[in-house]
């Protein structure tokens, strides 16, 4: 009878990740044919720059360098014989589901396969994850592309060797060029290989402080092109991204959608006031990014106020929704709660401390710290690949927290 429990439970341990991916495909497939495929914000973007690519004409690399991958993705769907809505639908399930079949990969290589398939589980009904799933717009491909960066990173902190570094670069170049959000999860992949390899030579204490310093030296070099007259900058501030970003972080503070509004019709003005004078839309675009460079030289503090309310709003946005329904403040409220305070139980848990831990936690910071400089977003969307990074590690905070506490009782 042993040896036949035995072998059922390994049975489940090699069908688990087949499990999972099948499961997350009906799932997706359900969800898809409830609700099907949807148009908001920048997808009208996506759709006119995968016609393009599907022409053969490269302009939009020009123009929006930074956001290209996924238009790339959908443009045979311009060529092939069928809809925009089935080839999208095909397109996110599958991506959607290998993203699961990662984060079981992720959170097994992390903890244990038990673990791992508790969260790809977990992911399979993740709310925001279902949410965006529909939505003609990169979420769902970046989390894909994200999470296969983080498994390939840990592949890499496993082993380093030619055909991993080659893995790695190239999971790189695909997150950077999806979504410019994606440098944070890059600086901090560098930053741990840097510790891994210097950690052999020189020791725990003086690897971190070496990766450290580099990095930092990195980020202040980077500020600094930004704040001195060069061709650098006058370029870089040139770019739509860049532009709408820095001026967006002096003027939206939270993500409240009435202040939005109000932000928005102000960008108009000043585009319509410039347009009358002349300016190329170049020139506006480096014309509204020195008004902002200019505004955080003369108001250091406040700027940095607009930061920390900003950093805030990323992880608990439903504080400043005035806009959201009940239901949609109480969702967010759990999932926020759930996945911060899971994630700071784990960190007590001494087993956790571990480069591939840290990695998470600081990809997560890292996003949040780039939106808090930046712009954030009325509906949460920029908070989701954060989301995803705790996801694996928060439940394991949780399972240790129930843990301790049935021990300290055990103990009376």
């Amino acid at each position: 009878m042993f040896a036949k429990a035995k072998r059922i439970y390994y049975n489940c341990e090699k069908y688990a990740p087949m499990a999972l991916l099948f499961l997350s495909v009906a799932v997706r497939l359900s969800f898809l044919s409830v609700f099907g495929i949807k148009l908001g914000g920048d997808s009208g973007e996506y759709i006119q720059w995968s016609c393009a690519f599907a022409k053969g004409d490269l302009s939009p690399l020009r123009q929006y360098p930074f956001h290209q991958i996924y238009s790339i993705v959908l443009a045979p769907m311009h060529w092939l014989p069928m809809s925009m809505t089935f080839y999208v639908s095909i397109l996110h399930v599958i991506l959607s589901s290998v993203t699961v079949l990662l984060i079981y990969l992720i959170a097994k290589r992390l903890v244990s396969k038990n673990y791992g398939f508790l969260i790809g589980a977990f992911a399979i009904f993740y709310p925001s994850f279902l949410f965006w799933l529909p939505y003609v717009l990169t979420e769902t491909f970046f989390l894909f592309v994200m999470s296969f960066q983080i498994f390939i990173l840990f592949v890499v902190l496993n082993e380093i060797n030619v055909k991993n570094v080659c893995f790695f670069l190239i999971s790189c170049i695909l997150i950077f060029f999806t979504r410019p959000t994606g440098l944070p999860i890059i600086i901090v992949s560098i930053f741990m290989i840097m510790i891994k390899i210097l950690k052999e030579k020189f020791g725990c204490f003086k690897s971190y402080v070496i990766a450290s310093s580099l990095v930092m030296f990195f980020i202040v070099g980077s500020v600094g092109i930004l704040y001195r007259n060069n061709s650098i900058r006058n370029k870089l501030i040139g770019i739509p991204t860049v532009s709408q970003s820095l001026w967006l972080s002096v003027n939206l503070v939270t993500n409240d959608m009435k202040e939005t509004k109000n932000v928005w019709r102000k960008d108009k003005e000043i585009v319509k006031k410039y347009n009358s004078e002349g300016y190329s839309p170049k020139e506006i675009r480096q014309k509204k990014s020195l008004d902002a460079l200019n505004f955080i030289n003369k108001h250091p503090i406040d700027y940095l106020k607009r930061v920390f309310k900003r950093f805030f709003a990323f992880w608990f946005p439903w504080i400043f929704a005035s806009t959201w329904s009940k239901s949609h403040i109480i969702v967010d409220f759990i999932i926020s709660i759930t996945l911060t305070l899971g994630t700071l139980f784990m960190l007590f848990d001494e087993k956790m401390w571990k480069l591939e831990t840290f990695a998470l936690v600081f990809m997560a910071l890292g996003l949040s710290v780039l939106t808090a400089f930046s712009q954030i977003d009325t509906d949460g969307r920029y908070r989701l690949p954060a989301e995803l990074l705790l996801l694996i590690i928060a439940p394991y905070g949780w399972i240790y927290l129930i843990d301790y506490v049935i021990k300290v009782y055990k103990r009376r």
